[in-house]
C-alpha cells in the first residue's frame, strides 16, 4: 500500500471502498469515528484527486475512524459502544458536507465500536 500512496508520517489507511463510478449521483461515503463524529460526503467529491490525495475527514488525535461505507443517503444508522450504549438515526438527517470539513453528531457514549445500516432495497 505504501508504494501506491504517498502517506505522510502518522497517516494510515483505515478503509478501502470498492467503487465503479465516482461520478454516480445519489451515492455518498458515510464516515463515523470512535468518539461519535459522523460525516456524509457525496461520492462525486472524490472524483478529482490530486497527486497529494484528498483528506476525506479530519480526525482529532485522540479519535479514530471506525467505519466508512458507501450509501445511498437514506440508510438507518445505528452506532453502538462496547458498553451497550447506542444511537439510531436516519442518514438523511446528517447534512452532506464537501471535503474537508467535518460534522459532529456526538452520541452520549464514550467510544463507538460498531455501525450498522440495513441494506436498501436497491442493494445500495
Amino acid at each position: 500500500m505504501q508504494s501506491l500512496l504517498d502517506l505522510q508520517p502518522g497517516e494510515n489507511v483505515r478503509a478501502i471502498l470498492p467503487v465503479r463510478d465516482l461520478e454516480e449521483e445519489g451515492k455518498f461515503i458515510f464516515f463515523a469515528t470512535q468518539k461519535g463524529t459522523v460525516k456524509k460526503t457525496p461520492l462525486k467529491d472524490f472524483s478529482n484527486v490530486m497527486a497529494r490525495g484528498i483528506i476525506a475527514i479530519g480526525i482529532d488525535k485522540d479519535d479514530e475512524l471506525v467505519i466508512a461505507r458507501i450509501t445511498d443517503g437514506s440508510q438507518l444508522v445505528f452506532l453502538a459502544t462496547h458498553l451497550g450504549m447506542a444511537i439510531r438515526f436516519d442518514e438523511a438527517d446528517v447534512r452532506s458536507m464537501a471535503v474537508p470539513p467535518t460534522a459532529s453528531a456526538e452520541s452520549h457514549s464514550p467510544k463507538t465500536t460498531s455501525w450498522s445500516a440495513p441494506p436498501s432495497p436497491q442493494g445500495a
